[in-house]
């Protein structure tokens, strides 16, 4: 029972991870940023198992949205550069 309850939970907030990254102001918008953000947050010790596991599972419809988001979020990531200016002589 608690395992379709959980399985519920996820199903009301697919592609969570695109989201919270689109929203973060302290974040700047980048490709498969969704997905960036979810791989950093299971890979880190402060995320526990339920966590990492939520974040596995929610990873396809993170990928999916981040893929839908590509018109928009690839002409911002080329017009901002790669934010290394260089120096001229």
């Amino acid at each position: 029972m608690q395992l379709l309850l959980l399985l519920f939970l996820l199903a009301l907030a697919p592609g969570c991870m695109s989201l919270e990254h689109i929203f973060d102001p302290d974040t700047p918008l980048e490709i498969y940023g969704g997905v960036t953000t979810s791989c950093r947050e299971m890979a880190s010790d402060e995320t526990g198992f339920f966590g990492a596991l939520c974040r596995a599972i929610d990873l396809p419809a993170t990928a999916a949205f981040d893929t839908v988001l590509l018109p928009i979020s690839i002409p911002v990531q080329l017009t901002r550069g790669n934010g290394e200016e260089e120096a001229s002589p």
